[in-house]
């Protein structure tokens, strides 16, 4: 009879530990944005900058005007001729690879972008950046 028991614990071991393992891996996933690259390599997108939040959605079209990084956070402007924008997101939803391409090509200054975000706060707050994306 021990040995019956010995056998059951050793399965309800195995079956915790891939639990734990498969929940730490969907929150590993959750964390991070999705990047889109064109077909030479060059950054075009990132969406999955904030997590689902029930707030209101706005976005726009524009050219990026200012970006500033302090500590985390990017933030940064989108002007068009009709209305300005500020958003922001934290950098570490970028994986690495995505923070060096970002930094490098992606957002700067006089580059044309489509921005979505959430309008959680009042209406002097930067929106919490959904996806950005190059329009060309």
């Amino acid at each position: 009879m021990p040995v019956v028991l010995t056998m059951h614990m050793d399965r309800v071991w195995v079956v915790l530990i891939f639990l734990i393992s498969a929940g730490a891996i969907a929150r590993a996933q959750e964390a991070t944005a999705h990047a889109t690259y064109s077909s030479n390599d060059k950054l075009i997108g990132l969406t999955g900058l904030s997590p689902l939040q029930s707030c209101t959605i706005r976005s726009m079209q524009g050219k990026v005007k200012d970006v500033k990084v302090r500590g985390d956070v990017v933030r940064f402007d989108l002007d068009s001729k009709t209305e300005r924008m500020t958003f922001r997101f934290p950098i570490n939803r970028l994986a690495s690879a995505e923070q060096y391409n970002f930094r490098k090509d992606f957002l700067h200054k006089g580059l044309l972008l489509r921005a979505s975000g959430y309008a959680c706060s009042g209406e002097d707050e930067p929106l919490e950046a959904i996806s950005i994306d190059r329009v060309y």
